[in-house]
């Protein structure tokens, strides 16, 4: 978060918003230059940790000065660490109490848990999503059992869970029930119900079972043979889970002025055409689009229909020529296939910008820091920074860095990540013609200032 959190309790109980601020300061200067916590973690779990925040301000007089008071207490009483950094990753009261290690208070002796939170979070996953699903081993236990009542051996289960484990772990295994009954409604023996499992992940995704069912309903409206059914769905998985179909087929038959048995057997002649016929205006868009990016994926390396293919679809947003040309532009301005796709696999957010922002940020980079090209590929990061702040920070930096007051270079973390209170406490106040030079960029327009 960039901004700092509001704590209305402590505002409400404690005096104002000052209050807060102050607080959040302390304690980060205790986490960050006491306990030694990594600049990123300590700021974000001092704007985050607002309970923990208010329990401490309830054990010093605020009226003796809160920063005085604050910090005289944390000398003399070190904290449950765990407490206000479970309470940054989202998880209540009742939550985090649940969670407190016995004989523990300091999280540098729980290495395993920050290296784990440290590998999510340099992966890109949000803080506020950490280890955050939960799942009813109940559900995933008597959907395992089903699957044998069905006809499954233990093998096959086994088979299943270990190329697609999220059929398992996606709403605790309770999508499997309705995909079976669908299936086996068509017609399918379990065996070929479990190849198509096998071959096709994507029945666990968004609305692919919903957009199955609407064929089936389809098709069995203009009263096609349930053999002839169970063929299409078989041989056609993955383009009708793709696309969503009118629900009425008399639409199809009016515009088309032909009889229902017609329109099965032109549908049974080119399945194909039941999408061309059927599928709806805002879908037929859509399906081409998931066409487009399925093959801007296949070409950077996913392999369809594996679980990192799923993600990857979800993961990766805009048109599939969109990403294609980002994609292009990376490469063409001197980055190698290879890097621009490992770059992106890793932060797929890179790829939602336009080819201008992207090209203007590059430029930022190189024009105020001086950093290659090549940097960007391991501190994709940057590009998450929106264009007006990099302009006003590294602008700044630059300033400072000319006036002599900076002579070491800083990294772009330390200049973008901070609020805009702490960068002028850390940065801006180094001058004392700072603050008026902030005040005077922040006015200007970004096109002034570049």
């Amino acid at each position: 978060m960039s901004t700092k959190s509001q704590c209305p309790s402590i505002a409400a109980t404690r005096g104002s918003k000052v209050a807060c601020n102050d607080a959040q300061d302390v304690l980060f200067d205790y986490l960050h230059y006491t306990r030694n916590f990594q600049y990123n973690d300590a700021e974000h779990i001092s704007k985050n940790s607002p309970l923990f925040l208010q329990t401490l301000l309830l054990k010093v007089d605020v009226d003796k000065g809160i920063k005085q008071s604050l910090t005289k207490y944390l000398r003399y009483h070190p904290i449950n660490e765990f407490e206000p950094f479970f309470e940054s990753l989202g998880l209540a009261p009742s939550e985090v109490t649940s969670y407190l290690p016995r004989h523990l208070m300091f999280l540098s002796d729980e290495e395993i848990l920050l290296e784990n939170y440290h590998v999510l979070r340099n992966y890109g996953v949000s803080r506020d999503k950490i280890d955050g699903n939960t799942y009813s081993w109940n559900n995933m236990l008597g959907m395992m059992g089903f699957l044998e009542e069905m006809g499954f051996t233990k093998l096959e289960i086994g088979k299943l869970f270990d190329k697609h484990p999220g059929f398992l772990f996606e709403d605790s295994g309770n999508k499997i029930y309705k995909q079976v009954a669908l299936l086996l409604k068509i017609g399918l023996s379990m065996e070929v119900i479990l190849s198509l499992f096998l071959q096709h992940s994507l029945l666990i995704a968004g609305n692919f079972t919903e957009n199955l069912l609407g064929a089936l309903h389809f098709l069995s409206e203009i009263k096609m043979e349930s053999d002839d059914i169970a063929m299409i769905i078989r041989t056609h998985t993955h383009v009708l889970g793709c696309s969503s179909l009118k629900k009425q087929p008399r639409t199809v038959l009016s515009q088309l002025k032909i009889s229902p048995q017609k329109l099965c057997e032109i549908i049974k002649e080119d399945p194909q055409k039941l999408i061309a016929f059927a599928a709806k205006k805002c879908d037929t868009g859509g399906h081409q689009h998931l066409q487009e990016k399925t093959r801007f994926l296949l070409s950077i390396g996913y392999v369809e229909n594996t679980e990192e293919f799923v993600k990857a679809l979800k993961e990766f947003r805009g048109k599939g020529d969109q990403l294609q040309e980002r994609f292009d532009y990376f490469v063409n301005v001197g980055l190698g296939h290879h890097d621009v796709c490992k770059m992106i696999k890793y932060a797929p957010f890179v790829l939602e910008q336009t080819k201008n922002v992207i090209e203007m940020k590059i430029k930022l980079l190189a024009d105020h820091l001086g950093k290659p090209l090549q940097y960007l590929v391991a501190h994709p990061k940057y590009f998450s920074y929106d264009i007006e702040r990099i302009i006003h920070r590294f602008s700044m930096y630059t300033w400072l860095r000319e006036k002599g007051v900076i002579t070491k270079p800083s990294s772009f973390y330390s200049i973008l990540w901070p609020s805009d209170a702490r960068f002028v406490k850390h940065y801006v106040n180094l001058h004392p013609e700072g603050l008026a030079m902030w005040e005077s960029l922040k006015e200007q327009s970004s096109s002034n200032v570049l």
